[in-house]
């Protein structure tokens, strides 16, 4: 393993990819932290470009990174911190290729995120996505980024693994004809009672918008979690409940 200083170039570029349009200008995103940055390597799910980390990284990692062909470089803890989005860094960050989008026709599970704004309920939903399986990930252009630092750190490794496009409702009925579409609203059918037919598209908007009219005028049919107990909360997080939701679609 060849060991090189990291440039004053090199921090100022990683850190340029914390912003979506560098990261959309050069196909890059940040990944922080071993244990995610070991699954991506490990899995191959994503191109890893480079490695930075502080010296005791790689001291501690030296065999293990011997068998890699990927440039590995040296930044010292001050660097760290300007690179990462974290309040207390990892030893090491990574940069990533960011994975082409692709819409799999023969998908037999999909979640549509409809205006997700919050990137981190986005990488959990990411996370959840590949818990249980679902086959196909897709965002409307409204989402957050996939790649954003948030997401990606909530994803905790997940990032890769789920087959994910940016489209509109209306193109993706158009791609996907013959699935069927479910919606979580608060005042559908309850998820137990449900029947699932696949394949199938479950849809989810943001907390405070909920799904939008062009989601909502698919034809499909309303899902809902319902509470029990008697707490005086009206909602769940987007994130927890699709998470349930998920549970029973894939039992």
């Amino acid at each position: 393993m060849e060991l090189r200083k990291a440039s004053k170039g090199q921090v100022k570029y990683l850190q340029s990819l914390k912003l979506k349009k560098n990261r959309l200008k050069y196909a890059s995103f940040v990944a922080e932290g071993s244990k995610v940055i070991k699954d991506i390597i490990c899995d191959n799910i994503l191109d890893v470009k480079e490695i930075y980390a502080v010296d005791s990284f790689y001291t501690e990692e030296k065999e293990w990174l011997s068998t890699r062909s990927f440039a590995c470089y040296l930044i010292s803890q001050k660097e760290l911190d300007q690179i990462s989005t974290l309040r207390t860094p990892h030893h090491i960050v990574a940069e990533c290729s960011i994975p082409q989008q692709v819409l799999n026709p023969h998908a037999h599970s999909a979640l549509f995120l409809d205006q997700i704004a919050d990137p981190g309920n986005l990488g959990t939903l990411l996370r959840s996505c590949d818990w249980f399986g679902i086959e196909q990930l897709v965002l409307s252009p409204g989402c957050a980024d996939l790649f954003n630092p948030k997401a990606v750190q909530a994803a905790k490794g997940s990032t890769g693994r789920i087959p994910f496009t940016i489209m509109d409702v209306a193109e993706l009925s158009s791609k996907l004809p013959q699935h069927h579409w479910y919606y979580a609203d608060m005042g559908g059918t309850p998820v137990q009672q449900l029947e699932v037919s696949k394949p199938f598209i479950l849809a989810v908007g943001s907390e405070s918008h909920g799904l939008s009219k062009e989601t909502l005028s698919m034809n499909g049919y309303a899902v809902s979690l319902p509470k029990v107990g008697q707490s005086r909360i009206d909602s769940l997080n987007v994130a927890t409940a699709t998470t349930a939701l998920l549970a029973f679609f894939c039992r």
